[in-house]
């Protein structure tokens, strides 16, 4: 096997994992959908920061009750939406555990499998013309 052959092996590989990485993503969160509680969460602090080159996030403070009324719970949640404080956003929690939730509803999954299968094709055409050009030496 020549060097371009294992370099386009590799590439490969490594392109398929963006796709593996969002589709284990998704089948946990289907998972705790089967098993959440949704209810609803005020916002009462949000942290601008910045982060790796220069990138937004924000830092909210969620503050929920469960479902039965009985316990209030405040826990902090990482997203680069940005939201207005006072405002209620959807909420997912685990009934036998109230402190484990989650905002996300994993809407934008299907266009991460989109864009990851795109990459991919890409990255395989790319290693397929790779392999076919015709190489003359002097």
């Amino acid at each position: 096997m020549n060097i371009i052959t294992i370099f386009s092996i590799v590439l490969i590989v490594l392109a398929i994992l963006p796709l593996f990485m969002v589709l284990i993503k998704m089948r946990r969160l289907k998972a705790f959908k089967q098993k959440a509680v949704t209810t609803t969460a005020t916002i009462t602090n949000i942290e601008k920061r910045r982060g790796f080159k220069n990138n937004t996030y924000y830092v909210l403070t969620l503050e929920y009750r469960t479902i039965d009324m009985t316990k209030t719970f405040t826990s902090h949640s990482i997203t680069t939406k940005k939201y207005i404080q006072g405002n209620t956003i959807p909420l997912m929690y685990l009934p036998e555990n109230p402190a484990k939730f989650s905002i996300d509803s994993g809407k934008g999954y299907p266009y991460m499998i989109a864009i990851t299968l795109i990459l991919f094709g890409l990255i395989v055409w790319f290693c397929y013309w790779l392999n076919n050009l015709e190489y003359t030496g002097s």
